[in-house]
Formats: structure tokens, C-alpha cells, sequence
């Protein structure tokens, strides 16, 4: 048995996470019906940090602003720290003409803990090294690892008949900074879009 392979098992395992998206994508519907080309959109997301909340918004506008659509972030036209109550939110609609709504909504949260055993090693690299392990044995530890997760739906409507369009469910591994970790979710949430015609 090769006790050196040991010493590789956490890092790799860290490695591979690292490696992986943030997010997952659970579930995706699209109102097949639906065939406009949106035009004029208002990007809005009801979190709990108004920081979050506008970069969110700021985030979806500039990506949307990108694929050529006139997109606005909600905060720049809505006044409070708040998210704005649906009637006050659906006056803007109409005054602005806007003709698409996209909505992030923060559904859940949950916690993970894993356990990460530790690693035992021979002080000796020599035979009587190892045959003395028992008497001469280094450990390292084991630790739990506690992830954290963001259960979204991400959702369009049409302004016109106030109809869902389309909707994606997403988990997302907080891993790390939430404005970057923002940004890597719009950008899947694009794809996504772009994927079932939604946005050309």
C-alpha cells in the first residue's frame, strides 16, 4: 500500500470543487406560446441586501444591454432601499413602457456539512519506518466543512398579459465574493435565456 497517495486526497477533492460551477440549474420552463422578442426590459431582484439586490439588477441590465435590449436596472428607477410594492411596480411598467419584467426572487437557504477524515502517515520512509507506525504515526486531523447554498428563481414576464414565460430554478454554492458569485449567475441565467429563444 502506498501511503504517500494520502497526502493528495483533500487537495484534490479541493481542487475539483473549486473547478465546478457555482450554480445549478434545477429546472427550466418556457411558455412555448410565447413568441415576441423582448425590446424594453426591467430587471428586478427582491433580496434582503439592497447591495446585492442593486449589483444583481445592475448586472442583468449590463449583460441584456450587451445582447442589444434596452435594459434597466430597478433600483435607478425605483426609489427606496426596498423593493417597491407591486402596485407602485407595476405603474412604472406602464409609464415607461416597458415590455418585459425579469424577476429574481431569493426562495431559500440551506446549510451542508461535510466531514473531511484525516490522514495518518509514517514518521519513517525507511521499512522499520513503517513497520513502527503504530508506535510513531503523524495525524492530520479531520475537520467538517460547512457549505453554503442559495435556493433562486430567476422569472420572466410578459408586460402586456402580466404571463410568466419563462422561470429557472438555481442553487448556488456560496464559494465565494456574492458580487462575483452574482455576475457567474447572471451570466448562466444569459445562456439559459439565449438557449430557449427568449432573448436572440
Amino acid at each position: 500500500m502506498n501511503r504517500g497517495r494520502a497526502y493528495t486526497v483533500v487537495p484534490l477533492i479541493t481542487l475539483m470543487l473549486i473547478g465546478c460551477a457555482a450554480t445549478e440549474i434545477k429546472t427550466v420552463w418556457k411558455d412555448e406560446t410565447y413568441k415576441k422578442k423582448p425590446q424594453k426590459v426591467l430587471t428586478v431582484a427582491i433580496l434582503k441586501s439592497t447591495t446585492n439586490r442593486m449589483v444583481l439588477e445592475d448586472e442583468f441590465a449590463v449583460q441584456l444591454k450587451q445582447k442589444g435590449l434596452d435594459a434597466t436596472a430597478g433600483h435607478t428607477v425605483l426609489s427606496g432601499d426596498e423593493p417597491a410594492d407591486k402596485e407602485a411596480l407595476a405603474a412604472l411598467l406602464k409609464e415607461k413602457g416597458f415590455d418585459t419584467l425579469i424577476l429574481v426572487r431569493l426562495v431559500d437557504q440551506r446549510s451542508q456539512q461535510t466531514y473531511v477524515p484525516g490522514a495518518a502517515y509514517p514518521a519513517g520512509a525507511t521499512w522499520p519506518g513503517y513497520y513502527g507506525a503504530g508506535y510513531s504515526t503523524m495525524y492530520t486531523p479531520g475537520y467538517v466543512v460547512e457549505d453554503k447554498f442559495a435556493i433562486a428563481e430567476t422569472n420572466v414576464y410578459d408586460v402586456d398579459t402580466e404571463k410568466l414565460v419563462w422561470t429557472a430554478s438555481t442553487e448556488t454554492w456560496i464559494k465565494s465574493s456574492e458580487p462575483k458569485l452574482i455576475q457567474e449567475y447572471v451570466g448562466l441565467m444569459m445562456k439559459e435565456l439565449q438557449k430557449g429563444g427568449v432573448v436572440r
